[in-house]
């Protein structure tokens, strides 16, 4: 199905760490024999660099975003083996149930956890 809104164009904080990085330890999910966790951000828009700043350095950031990222960079993140999966303000701006469930099924693949948040805007394209 073809969505009919994406998050391409509603990536409105290019500039701030999306606020579940803050919320969440992603340090602590390091599995046995790891070498330090891997994160899947799925619908990273342009703000990989400023997560990885934010990230301890034993912590991985894997940026997927069919709209800002490569091909190649997208099926990287998507290979990674990921520890956590990690997902802000996407699902709120896709309108098909299908395609929400699409994306939340893929998640649970991995059999990670994974951390999805939402924004409460009111479609006026301005952040809240």
């Amino acid at each position: 199905m073809v969505q009919m809104y994406t998050s391409e164009k509603t990536a409105i904080n290019r500039k701030k760490i999306p606020a579940v990085y803050k919320k969440i330890n992603l340090t602590s999910l390091n599995y046995p024999n790891a070498y330090g966790s891997r994160v899947l951000d799925y619908g990273t828009g342009r703000t990989a660099p400023i997560i990885r700043k934010f990230l301890a350095e034993d912590v991985s950031l894997y940026p997927y975003d069919p709209y800002y990222l490569s091909p190649a960079v997208n099926q990287k993140a998507l290979n990674s083996d990921p520890h956590a999966i990690v997902c802000s303000g996407v699902l709120n701006v896709i309108k098909e149930d299908d395609v929400i469930l699409d994306i939340i099924a893929r998640f649970k693949s991995y059999g990670v956890p994974f951390f999805i948040s939402v924004g409460d805007g009111d479609n006026s394209g301005i952040g809240h």
